[in-house]
């Protein structure tokens, strides 16, 4: 026996008297080597000289499986009887993270093309309404926009070609036409209706609204409006020439760049129009106009201009221009308690009758209104009606002191009262003030030429924001 056998058998022994066996374990071991594949004896001629025979290496290869079994033996018998011999799992496939994918051509934004040039789809972006706007232009335009406008300070203009012109615009509004600042073609200036204020601005000029909402744009909050003129007979629009183009103007773009050049937005005769006036805090809101020249208007709006507006996506707001000091009013509403005595005069002429009040005001408005207007008693249901020039004197709260000038028509029919209030003018802490005045009577009585009310005046305020 040589050396290696004799040392190899030592410390199987050792190892051996060390173990616990189990009752079973040799039949186990044995059980094992019966179910292993016949060894097969391996010859390997080697090239070169070496230091082992063709007849030593099975001597090794056996040596290494008694070292093998025996260790398993070994290892067996120190676990007990209940163990189950686990298969050996298989080892799972390494894995390999995919290359990050290129940013395609779609996925970048770029700049706007020079004016008069075909944009072609894509997601672009501009500074030119003040605001950082970017928007995608799909694929599913059927005919090419092209860029018509991408001035600063000012918007973006794109026409198409689908059918004849169909317009979309993005920019600022400073400020809305009255009916008559509408209709003047030589208008160019600021408006008298505050920017945020597009519902007076449809009253005040018969517009028929389609479709109404309060929406999101670029995840900012925006008022959606659609809309058409009505010209029919006797309508304020009905004096729209045929062919021209357009019937009057909404609006004008930023107060800042006023004198800079025409920077009204169109309104044409008689076709539908989408208005999103999109909120920026404290500055101008922005405007989005589409107006097609189709047959299937609505159709269009789904399919090409809707997306293209759920594309946006705004920077932080701003001015215009760096600098500027447009912004929108403040909007403060606040109400007051009050006490009034009219006292009416000697009819005149005309059977109107002068009359002044003097109305006294506690809480949130608190001061003194004084009043001088002329009342008229009327036939056919009305009792009577009148128009009045008050001045309040006093406090509000929120805003300050000062003074305040406003306009009231008036009507009582069947005991009851309605009004309306114009602001027209403020000083001190009211200077700039516009808005309106609604008074609410809850008891009136009269007493020869003297009568007296009692209720609740409530401001509604838009006062000029500080850049």
């Amino acid at each position: 026996m040589s050396r290696f056998e004799d040392t190899l058998q030592r410390d199987l022994r050792q190892i051996a008297d060390r173990a616990t066996p189990s009752p079973d374990a040799w039949a186990q071991i044995q059980s094992r080597i019966d179910a292993e594949e016949p060894f097969q004896e391996t010859e390997i001629i080697m090239l070169t000289e070496n230091t082992f025979t063709k007849r030593r290496w099975p001597l090794v290869a056996a040596a290494a499986a008694v070292v093998a079994i025996a260790i398993g033996a070994i290892a067996l018998v120190n676990r007990g009887d209940d163990i189950e011999l686990p298969a050996t799992p298989p080892q799972p496939a390494p894995t390999i993270a995919p290359a990050p994918e290129p940013e395609s051509a779609s996925d970048a934004v770029m700049e706007l093309p020079p004016v008069d040039s075909q944009v072609a789809p894509g997601r672009y972006t501009s500074n030119a309404p003040g605001v950082a706007v970017t928007f995608t232009l799909d694929e599913g335009q059927t005919a090419p926009w092209t860029l018509t406008s991408n001035q600063e300070p000012g918007g973006i203009q794109l026409w198409s070609d689908d059918s004849g012109r169909e317009f979309m615009a993005i920019g600022r509004v400073g400020s809305w036409y009255d009916a008559d600042e509408a209709r003047d073609g030589e208008m160019t200036g600021v408006g008298s209706i505050s920017p945020d204020e597009i519902d007076r601005w449809i009253e005040e000029n018969g517009i028929i609204v389609t479709e109404s909402a309060d929406v999101e744009v670029g995840n900012r909050p925006a008022q959606y409006r659609q809309i058409r003129l009505d010209t029919s007979a006797g309508a304020s629009a009905d004096f729209c020439p045929p062919a021209e183009q357009p019937c009057l103007w909404a609006a004008t773009g930023s107060a800042d760049t006023v004198g800079e050049g025409p920077s009204r937005i169109p309104f044409s005769r008689d076709r539908l129009h989408s208005i999103w006036l999109v909120d920026m805090d404290d500055y101008e809101p922005l405007v989005i106009l589409a107006i097609p020249n189709l047959d299937d208007e609505q159709a269009w709006f789904d399919t090409i201009v809707q997306p293209i507006v759920d594309s946006m996506e705004f920077g932080e707001p701003a001015p215009v221009i760096e600098g500027g000091t447009a912004r929108v009013p403040v909007r403060i509403t606040e109400t007051g308690a009050f006490e009034a005595v009219r006292l009416d005069g000697e009819p005149l002429a005309d059977g109107s009758v002068p009359v002044t009040s003097t109305i006294t005001l506690t809480g949130d408005v608190a001061g003194e209104i004084t009043g001088v207007g002329v009342a008229v008693a009327q036939e056919q249901g009305i009792d009577e009606e009148g128009v009045d020039e008050n001045t309040f004197t006093g406090t509000i709260d929120g805003v300050g002191t000062g003074t305040m000038t406003y306009r009231l028509d008036w009507q009582l029919v069947g005991g009851v009262y309605s009004s309306t209030g114009i602001i027209t003018g403020g000083t001190g802490d009211l200077a700039g003030a516009t808005g309106t005045v609604a008074t609410s009577i809850s008891s009136i009585g009269r007493d020869g030429p003297s009568s007296n009310a009692a209720g609740t005046i409530t401001v509604y305020l838009a006062l000029p924001r500080s850049s």
